[in-house]
């Protein structure tokens, strides 16, 4: 049995994915907000960027990166993961800081 297993993790590619060696989903999470917040004008971006804020400010957030356990009012009504909301954070201040460059909008 132990030879049949060797075989498929040489097969797949090595090590099996466990969570220590998975990559980490945060730019996944950027990648996803980036095309989402690119649709948003620059008063959306700023009623979001503010509600995000309130959200990560909260008492006993965690920036943990799969559970989704924060929803953010009016933002698409889903349940997110902390490291998504951080990632969502970091993409709205890039747009902030392109729109006062006014490379944007």
């Amino acid at each position: 049995m132990t030879r049949l297993r060797e075989f498929v993790q040489r097969l797949m590619g090595g090590t099996p994915k466990t969570p220590a060696n998975l990559p980490r989903p945060e730019y996944s999470y950027t990648l996803y907000w980036t095309k989402t917040v690119r649709q948003w004008d620059p008063a959306r971006r700023r009623a979001m960027a503010q509600a995000v804020r309130a959200q990560i400010a909260a008492a006993g957030f965690q920036p943990n990166e799969y559970l989704r356990r924060y929803t953010v009012p009016d933002l698409d009504g889903q349940a997110h993961s902390g490291l998504s909301l951080m990632a969502l954070a970091k993409v709205i201040d890039a747009f902030e800081h392109e729109d006062r460059e006014g490379g944007r909008d």
